[in-house]
């Protein structure tokens, strides 16, 4: 079971406020991959690499109802999810909902056109307040 934490999530108010305080604070560049809006999810968002790994920055867009604005209008800015990727991810959520842990899971094709991606998100309330955003490792093209 071969498990790697790929990114942070924060939730902002402000992508472009955000996105300069990062760059100026911590000298990080966006990856090549640039700003994605998904207005389909009411999402905007900016992956930073730092290392092997990346910050995503993240703003729902005005009037979403998603899981990121609920979570900006009830805690505001700040550390919204781990995202892990995963290599058994069927078994790894079939375990997880044999345990009685809540998945949701979804789709998504924004930042990779072409490729499907599989999330499936452990909420906050089972998981000491952070989501966790499992990812299918094995739907996610090599760049």
């Amino acid at each position: 079971m071969s498990k790697r934490l790929d990114h942070v999530g924060i939730v902002v108010n402000n992508i472009d406020d955000a996105l300069t305080s990062y760059t100026n604070m911590l000298g990080l560049r966006v990856w090549d991959k640039g700003i994605v809006k998904i207005p389909e999810k009411g999402l905007q968002l900016v992956l930073l690499q730092i290392g092997d790994n990346f910050i995503e920055l993240i703003q729902p867009t005005p009037g979403s109802q998603n899981r990121e604005a609920r979570f900006l209008k009830e805690r505001g800015e700040g550390l919204f999810h781990l995202s892990i990727f995963t290599e058994r991810f069927d078994a790894e959520v079939e375990e997880l909902k044999g345990k009685g842990f809540r998945v949701e899971e979804e789709e998504i094709k924004a930042l990779f056109p072409g490729h499907t991606v599989r999330l499936a998100w452990l909420p906050p309330r089972d998981t000491r307040g952070v989501w966790i955003e499992l990812v299918d490792s094995a739907s996610v093209p090599e760049v």
